[in-house]
């Protein structure tokens, strides 16, 4: 009956990632495609599952039939998820009208897309939420061993992800398109659903816990050990979330950069994730103590984001200065680069939820208010990794920074278990875990303290320079964004600088050529041709302005539009056009966008 279960729970882990990847789909056309707009849809939903966790960790301990419950919750999984589906790009034209008033205000604007897209979201990421606990409870109570449960639970739900997550992106949407897609995915559901309904009534009542002392009632409050535990969890999503955005842009300098590629990587995060979250609960149910080692696999996690990070360019070796696009050596660079550092993740959860539930009573309280500092941290480093490292920090020395966090985690984890707990053997308390702690503190502070600067330039982007035949001392100009990173370079012939080329995430997408500065300007003087006398235009994507230079050099136009996803390509105009009168974009008919 347990290993039914499993199954049943990874069912839901790919009806998630399924659905989840149409619900972006779907968002993007009310929301927008913005790295903005998606990045606070994205953070909509995590606190969907935040709120789901957070319920459960209240409620769930009073329910006698936790798996009839989570039953429910797929129920309600598949029909909000369906109608989302459906509905979300018939609401396009109510939103436009929303949003509207609030384009010139982007604070406002934002802020209002993170609200909208809570309450949009909300009934299926919340349910998606509370389901942990609930099955984590109704386990528990036929298995003493919670460190185990919450281990093999977790992986069964992230192997489900990772599933889900190639399905929907590389079949689902090709072979049934958008709905079909959404209606097999609904169907999962349902059929998770079923199952957990009729096994559910088949499985014994679960008495509600009633609270043996004041300290273990849901609303009591949370000791100190457990506040620590809490704290690291938070962290810990935020870093691996924060990772997630560095590692992809990363990626890249040396791969196509598609929806595939992004589906490859999230899969193989997921399942680092959760053959970490399996080891983890193998380990704890052979010696439950041992959740006293999650400081020194937080040092390990920290060490090994490094280790990944120096020894990366003997995993782009094979390919020289090729840029991939096929899924096979797609896929062999993000396993390279990511799997390590998530199983340790994974491994790390499964730890801190062990040694939470120590303190922290009942089961689905623990659970539940783990998920959601997990959760929560999350949300929040994707945002941090994406508009404040990147832009700020630069890929390098966010590897560094993100790296060097895992030493705050295994700190608060040192002081949540340094007393921890009454079980434990005497032996244990002798200080084995913190002999070990030491030993990987003295290695993680090594790998911090030895960190290779200056790989990025040396290394990896100069693979990028290598594939057009420049060279490091050819940058003239380097932007790491958002959305991208820009590299300007002067191409030489015999030592001559003769034009300027522009990279983009290693991929050259236009430059100053006589030949490519021609056929460019050409996109203006077509439809000119065409329609004389026009009086206004939209100009997509800047590059290196000989469009824009096209376009103020016809003179019936009155207005401009330039739109482009990057800001950084329009502010880098004066790479090209040192004189501001020069600059196409600065022309009093251009409205910069």
């Amino acid at each position: 009956m347990n290993w039914v279960l499993y199954t049943i729970f990874a069912l839901s882990g790919v009806t998630a990632l399924a659905f989840e990847t149409l619900w972006f789909r779907q968002a993007g056309l009310t929301f927008g495609n913005s790295v903005w707009a998606s990045s606070l849809v994205l953070s909509s939903f995590m606190a969907g599952i935040a709120l789901g966790n957070g319920i459960a960790a209240r409620y769930a301990a009073r329910i006698r039939k936790p798996i009839v419950a989570y039953a429910v919750l797929e129920f309600i999984i598949a029909a909000a998820g369906l109608l989302l589906v459906l509905t979300l790009p018939a609401m396009t034209d109510f939103f436009a009208a929303l949003f509207r008033p609030f384009f010139e205000r982007p604070l406002a604007l934002n802020g209002l897309r993170l609200v909208v897209g809570f309450v949009v979201l909300l009934a299926p990421a919340t349910a998606m939420g509370a389901t942990l606990p609930l099955v984590v409870r109704a386990m528990h109570a036929r298995d003493p061993h919670f460190g185990s449960v919450l281990g093999r639970l977790y992986a069964a739900n992230t192997l489900g992800a990772t599933l889900g997550a190639v399905i929907g992106e590389a079949f689902l949407i090709e072979w049934l398109g958008i709905r079909g897609a959404a209606m097999w995915v609904a169907g999962l559901a349902v059929l998770a659903g079923v199952s957990a309904l009729v096994l559910g009534r088949r499985m014994p009542s679960v008495p509600p816990e009633a609270p043996a002392t004041e300290a273990t009632r849901p609303t009591a409050a949370i000791p100190l050990r457990a506040r620590l535990t809490l704290a690291s969890a938070f962290l810990s999503g935020g870093i691996l979330l924060a990772f997630e955005v560095v590692w992809f842009r990363f990626l890249h300098l040396f791969a196509h950069g598609g929806s595939l590629a992004f589906a490859l990587m999230l899969a193989t995060v997921l399942m680092g994730i959760a053959c970490g979250g399996g080891l983890g609960g193998a380990w704890l149910r052979r010696r439950p103590a041992d959740h006293r080692h999650a400081a020194s696999v937080a040092f390990i996690a920290g060490a090994a984001s490094i280790a990944v990070y120096a020894g990366f360019e003997t995993a782009i070796d094979a390919y020289g200065t090729r840029y991939v696009s096929a899924p096979r050596p797609i896929l062999w660079l993000t396993f390279c680069l990511t799997f390590a550092p998530s199983v340790l993740s994974g491994l790390l959860f499964t730890l801190m939820g062990a040694s939470l539930e120590a303190s922290v009573r009942p089961d689905s309280r623990a659970t539940g208010l783990l998920t959601m500092a997990n959760t929560i941290g999350a949300g929040l480093g994707s945002l941090l990794g994406g508009f404040v490292l990147l832009p700020s920090l630069g890929m390098e020395r966010s590897f560094w920074a993100l790296s060097a966090a895992y030493g705050g985690v295994a700190l608060l984890l040192a002081a949540a278990t340094r007393d921890a707990g009454t079980k434990e053997t005497k032996e244990t308390k002798a200080g084995g875990a913190r002999i070990a702690s030491a030993a990987f503190a003295i290695l993680f502070l090594a790998a911090v303290l030895f960190f290779p600067r200056d790989l990025m330039v040396r290394e990896y982007f100069g693979r990028a320079l290598d594939r057009y035949g420049a060279a490091a001392s050819d940058v003239v100009a380097l932007r790491e964004g958002v959305l991208q990173t820009n590299i300007y370079v002067n191409q030489k012939i015999h030592d001559e600088p003769m034009y300027m080329q522009l990279l983009t995430d290693g991929y050259t997408m236009s430059g100053t050529k006589e030949g490519a500065r021609r056929y460019m300007k050409l996109f203006v003087y077509w439809p000119i041709a065409l329609h004389p006398e026009p009086k206004r235009a939209l100009l997509i994507s800047y590059g290196v302005g000989s469009t824009a230079l096209a376009l103020t050099d016809t003179e019936s136009l009155e207005h401009i539009d330039i739109v482009d996803i990057s800001p950084e390509i329009v502010e880098s105009s004066k790479i090209l056009f040192p004189a501001p009168s020069e600059a196409p974009h600065r022309a009093p008919k251009f409205d910069d966008g």
